[in-house]
């Protein structure tokens, strides 16, 4: 058996961690994150059904002013400080690969998540689900 520490427990810890402090280094790279919100609103029509993979604190997903918004995210500590920052918004603390539900978005967005997914088919395959028909975006 391996010793090593699953991805997901990794992420989980090491954003956990990084909560208190994340929107402050986003606003060092303000240029950057105002771009991502630019080109997610350019394809994303505000009043929208979106579910965000890896929201952090929901500033790209507040940014598309959806109807109907979810953001999920490993971190517990990020969801909490989502939660307050946009109680509008629902938010989920945890694995879109282990999330249910009957619920179904337009629009799924990710930023800044593929590089801490392990095996792409399987997450990719996990959202799809949550995709209403015709809208698999």
């Amino acid at each position: 058996m391996s010793t090593r520490e699953p991805l997901q427990e990794q992420v989980q810890r090491e954003f956990d961690a990084l909560a208190p402090e994340y929107d402050g280094w986003k606003e060092k790279n303000l240029y950057y994150h105002r771009s991502l919100m630019a080109f997610f609103r350019s394809r994303v029509p505000a009043g929208s059904a979106v579910i965000e993979i890896g929201c952090g604190t929901g500033a790209v997903l507040a940014s598309l002013s959806p109807a109907r918004g979810l953001g999920v995210d490993l971190s517990p500590r990020m969801v909490e400080i989502a939660r307050r920052k946009y109680p509008h918004l629902a938010f989920s603390a945890s694995a879109i690969e282990t999330l249910a539900g009957p619920e179904r978005f337009d629009f799924a967005v990710c930023a800044d998540v593929l590089d801490h997914v392990r095996d792409l088919d399987r997450f990719f395959l996990s959202v799809r689900p949550f995709l209403a028909p015709g809208h698999a975006r």
